[in-house]
């Protein structure tokens, strides 16, 4: 014996011990139902573990054969009991009685037999000798083909015991699951042990660990004892028949304590499944007493509970479950819900009235009529619908001729049975809308008279005509849309209608009339030729707003020289009302189907193509009319007049000149003179020409005219040359000015010289709030705001053009260079 073999008994002793522990605490307290059990399968591990600490201990090989020996009535008694209390565990009690279990001992005991007369036979060893392995000292065992059989005994029970508990797991609720978990985990780690042994995969393939893991199975199985309640508390195999969804069941064991309850049982008696589970059910239903003194037979009671200041009321059924000993095992408890019938009870004594004070008051039509067609009463609601002038009147009535709009408004016998929708008769010929939800009432299984509710629906129609009407129709203009467009195209592409002609149409000029005077203005434009349209084409064409500015046409069984003589029409008619205005014209195209071979859809595309065709024609017609049109509109409107325009363009010419500007830098400046304030059309008319001074808000209103002249000038090809110019007008050469805040040369010098041009014109000429100041005044303005607000060389040059002599006393801090850039 040497001191590493002591060592590896110790685990051992130590489980050892915690065997002795557990057999006396199950046979003396008997804290599980099944302690018997529990207590001989510890013996069991009792005893495998001594005698393998002994059998380590021992150096002589006939000492360790006998200690092995005797150590198999351990081996022989776990894997048995290990099962028993699976089955126990997992609510098979029946099969836990020694007759049905008898057959199990059958292979244990000869097991027994062999292994302590095994000299003879060596069916269980063939061969048994000793091995070291470093300082230990094994035995080395060659097994006979009765230790297989007995190995695959135990392994099957084991396998059963695993399928068992699985099947608990998955079956069964939380606090069940723990205990079959905690079961599975222990003969784990021993079945696991055994397979690593037997197989010899082990690196002291000799060494047997079995017995070392028993000791933490017997750890996981003390936890589940004491703390899970594993044996005690068992989960019972059966479920009550519940005949209604709301009908309450729970079990309860023979010592009163709750193993299963249902969810409706939870949640009328305020409870969780799992924290009651093993709990006294007195302390859970305070009423229980009242049931429990004919425990043993089936007795019938009513139970009443309380929930959300809600009655609920049981019928209670208690049915006692007896075990093979005639002792109780359980207690099934079965809560019928027979709210719905006491409470039907009292509500059909209560039903007549209340149907009356219905049938009265009720804001729909309700009636009863024979089968052939004849009121048998109506409500007060049904007659004001009808605006008849009483009940009589209305009943006398003939529901199929006077009732009924027309004879197909009426259904057929056979459609009546669900709610639809018909038109009804009033007394004065009116049509009116309903919904009628009739039934048949039968006596005898014989139809005897209809029922139903009549419920006024001519707001809900008007509102689905007009959510039809919007689905098929443009908001604004009210043409139709480019959905229905699309198909009315293809019912229409059919050879009876040839030649189909499609015209598409789009509107010049279009953003830029946004742009400047908004879109309110553009909507009315939008809807203003939506009305040429409809007065200039035939009901049988379909009108369609294509989308933006864009409109499209069909015009079916129409030549193209009909249809070219209506589109000349649009055109002058359109030009009447809008060209001068608002400076926009059409663009038209028109494309015409004459046969099946022409694919409609490419009619489309034709058409877009002859559209674009006159578009660029129309193009160039528009860009002078542009300039013209803005400066009249600036001019009509009164914020500048005609003579400040071409006062501000002859000198602003003369100065460029001066500058040696090019010809196009000459047209640039030109054009940038006339519309600088181009912006002003958008601010009102009473901040633009207000006599007084402006207020702060207003000045920040004002203020806005050079972005507002920015996107429009940048929205037109033609002008977009001036649009840096128009924005940046009112900036300082000092860099206070708005909207950008430049400063120098970094401001274009077209705006540079608006700005010192402008700032003499009005300078000189009356305003609405003065008078106009000599030129004078205005030079030694100019130059006593040169290097701050305008640029110090072009102030000097413009001084030298409108005084016409050379500057003798103003002396520049600067250089004057010969050209400006």
């Amino acid at each position: 014996m040497n001191i590493e073999t002591i060592l590896l008994t110790i685990p051992l002793i130590v489980g050892i011990i915690l065997s002795v522990l557990m057999i006396f605490g199950l046979l003396i307290k008997k804290f599980i139902s099944c302690y018997k059990v529990g207590a001989i399968l510890f013996i069991g591990f009792f005893i495998w573990m001594v005698f393998y600490s002994l059998e380590l201990l021992g150096k002589e090989l006939s000492f360790k054969i006998l200690m092995s020996k005797i150590e198999y009535v351990g081996i022989t008694i776990v894997p048995v009991t290990f099962f028993i209390l699976v089955l126990y565990f997992s609510g098979y009690t029946n099969w836990i009685q020694i007759k049905k279990n008898f057959f199990l001992l059958i292979i244990p005991l000869i097991t027994l037999g062999l292994v302590f007369t095994n000299e003879k036979h060596s069916l269980l060893w063939k061969e048994i000798i000793l091995k070291q392995n470093g300082k230990y000292l094994f035995l080395g065992i060659k097994y006979g083909a009765w230790f297989w059989i007995y190995a695959g005994f135990s392994y099957l029970l084991i396998a059963i015991s695993y399928i068992i508990l699985v099947k608990t797991i998955i079956r069964k609720i939380k606090f069940f699951k723990l205990q079959a978990i905690s079961i599975i985990v222990a003969l784990t780690i021993s079945w696991v042990a055994n397979i690593l042994y037997i197989l010899k995969l082990l690196p002291w393939e000799n060494f047997d660990i079995t017995p070392l893991m028993l000791v933490a199975s017997s750890l996981v199985l003390i936890y589940s004892f004491k703390f899970l309640k594993t044996g005690d508390i068992i989960p019972i195999r059966f479920e009550p028949k519940i005949k209604n969804e709301k009908d309450i069941a729970f079990i309860i064991d023979s010592r009163e304590r709750l193993v299963k309850i249902n969810a409706l049982g939870e949640k009328l008696l305020n409870i969780s499944d799992k924290s009651v589970i093993g709990k006294e059910i007195k302390d859970i239903w305070a009423d229980y007493s009242k049931f429990c003194s004919n425990a043993n037979d089936d007795i019938e009671e009513y139970a009443t509970f309380y929930k959300d200041s809600k009655e609920f009321i049981y019928d209670v059924h208690i049915n006692p479950i007896i075990d093979n000993k005639k002792s109780l095992s359980y207690k099934i408890f079965i809560l019928r819900d027979i709210t719905e019938k006491i409470n039907a009870e009292k509500a059909l004594r209560q039903s007549e009235e209340k149907f009356r004070n219905i049938f009265e008051n009720s804001l729909d039509g309700i009636y009863q009529s024979t089968l052939d067609g004849k009121y048998i009463d109506v409500n007060n609601a049904l007659v004001k619908m009808l605006e008849y002038s009483s009940k009589e009147e209305l009943i006398s009535k003939d529901i199929k001729k006077d009732i009924y709009y027309s004879e197909k408004d009426r259904p057929q016998f056979n459609e009546r049975e669900k709610p639809f929708i018909t038109r009804l008769k009033k007394k004065d010929g009116a049509i009116t809308w309903v919904e009628i939800s009739a039934s048949v009432v039968y006596k005898d299984s014989v139809p005897s008279y209809y029922e139903g509710i009549v419920r006024n629906i001519d707001e809900r129609i008007k509102s689905e005509e007009k959510i039809k009407y919007l689905s098929y129709h443009d908001y604004l203009t009210g043409l139709y849309n480019r959905y229905y467009f699309e198909e009315e195209l293809k019912r229409l592409d059919s050879p009876r209608l040839y030649p189909i002609n499609v015209i598409i149409m789009d509107i010049n000029g279009f953003k830029l009339v946004n742009d400047t005077f908004g879109y309110k203005k553009g909507d009315e434009i939008l809807k203003n030729t939506a009305k040429i349209l409809k007065d200039c084409f035939r009901k049988e064409d379909i009108v369609a707003r294509y989308g933006g500015d864009e409109f499209i046409i069909i015009l079916p069984s129409t030549s193209k020289a009909i249809a070219n003589s209506i589109v000349t029409r649009v055109h002058d008619i359109f030009k009447l009302n809008f060209y001068k205005k608002f400076i926009t014209s059409l663009s038209i195209g028109i494309a015409t189907k004459k046969s099946e071979k022409q694919n409609i859809n490419e009619l489309i595309k034709i058409a877009e193509d002859n559209m674009f065709k006159h578009k660029l024609i129309e193009k160039q017609s528009l860009h002078s009319s542009i300039i013209t049109s803005l400066q009249k509109a600036l001019e009509e409107r009164d914020y500048e007049t005609h003579e400040h325009m071409h006062r501000m363009r002859s000198l602003a010419l003369e100065l460029g000149e001066k500058l040696q500007f090019s010809d196009e830098k000459l047209d640039e400046l030109s054009l940038l003179a006339l519309l600088h304030d181009i912006g002003k059309i958008a601010i009102a008319d009473n901040i633009v020409l207000k006599p007084s001074k402006l207020t702060s808000d207003e000045y920040e209103l004002m203020k806005k005219h050079s972005e507002i002249g920015f996107r429009i000038a940048s929205s037109n090809p033609d002008l977009a040359s001036i649009a840096k110019g128009i924005l940046s007008h009112h900036e300082r050469w000092d860099g206070k000015g708005y909207p950008m805040g430049l400063e120098g040369k970094k401001i274009p010098i077209t705006a540079r010289i608006i700005s010192v041009i402008d700032s003499y014109d009005a300078m000189t000429n009356d305003r609405p709030y003065r008078k106009a100041h000599s030129k004078e005044y205005a030079i030694k303005e100019l130059l006593s705001c040169s290097g701050k607000q305008f640029d110090p060389v072009l102030v000097e040059h413009f001084i030298k053009i409108i005084s016409k002599e050379k500057r003798a006393s103003y002396k520049s801090k600067e250089k004057v260079p010969s050209k400006v850039k």
